[in-house]
């Protein structure tokens, strides 16, 4: 390898092992009350802590910048700030204004209080949580990614009166479920007392019909094979309880599979009984 390709792969291995140099790192205010700048004292890194001092919004007009520089053979490919609820696990998000060329570059995220989504605002003033500002810095070649807390910061005014909170992340009203009676029947005794009454009256006019000669065997073919007989009246009976399967819940499929097997028996015993009448 030639001393110009070591060279190249060096600088290369370097860029890729290396994170982010953040320099300049300040939280500066936009508002009719003029405050200092805060600067952030640790170093932008993976192990950055939290600002122990909480940023604070006095009034609905005002904003904020997060502003750095990056100075660094690598420059982040995603880099985005993070605002949200811990409370709700809801948040929202700003892109930055990059400024510079090369491997020096200014980043700066602006937030306007009145442009942070009505929900946030909704916690932070109703509720008095303090919503969390993050920072993601990274890149698929770098190893030291940076996704951090930054600071704490406080919505110091009232909430507007036409401010609420989205229907979709409060308590839905509640669902009343109203259940059908159950079905009216008539009482046991009542259904009883006419299944014995229909049943005795089928009993009478059977009997009736044998006792006045309305029905006799004597029309009956002689000479009928009575195993035949039998099976015919077997695949009848078969056939009207397949369909009786049906009505009470057994699929088409499965009605039309029963009926294949008792149909086409009982149609090869009925002819062959029918033929053999004299």
């Amino acid at each position: 390898m030639i001393p110009g390709q070591i060279v190249a792969c060096w600088i290369f291995l370097i860029a890729f092992v290396s994170g982010f140099s953040v320099k300049q790192a300040h939280v500066a205010f936009k508002g009719a009350i003029k405050k200092k700048p805060v600067a952030f004292t640790e170093p932008i890194s993976p192990e950055f802590q939290k600002l122990s001092k909480l940023i604070v919004l006095d009034a609905i007009e005002d904003g904020l910048e997060v502003n750095f520089a990056i100075e660094s053979t690598s420059l982040p490919e995603r880099a985005i700030l993070f605002l949200g609820s811990q409370e709700l696990a809801l948040d929202t998000h700003y892109l930055p204004q990059i400024k510079g060329r090369g491997q020096d570059q200014s980043y700066s995220f602006k937030v306007a209080a009145k442009e942070i989504p009505s929900a946030l605002i909704y916690q932070a003033t109703q509720k008095g949580e303090s919503l969390v500002a993050s920072l993601l810095l990274s890149s698929e070649r770098a190893i030291d990614n940076i996704f951090i807390d930054l600071f704490d910061l406080k919505l110091g005014f009232d909430k507007p009166e036409s401010l609420e909170l989205p229907k979709r992340l409060g308590a839905l009203p509640e669902i009343k479920h109203i259940f059908n009676a159950p079905p009216k029947t008539a009482p046991t005794v009542v259904a009883q007392f006419f299944s014995l009454l229909v049943a005795t009256v089928s009993v009478g006019l059977v009997a009736c019909w044998f006792t006045t000669g309305s029905v006799n065997f004597e029309g009956f073919p002689k000479g009928c094979p009575g195993g035949q007989f039998l099976a015919m009246m077997v695949s009848i009976v078969a056939m009207e309880y397949v369909f009786i399967k049906y009505y009470l819940g057994t699929s088409i499929f499965g009605t039309l599979w029963s009926a294949l097997y008792v149909g086409l028996p009982g149609l090869w015993i009925g002819s062959k009984f029918l033929s053999n009448l004299k």
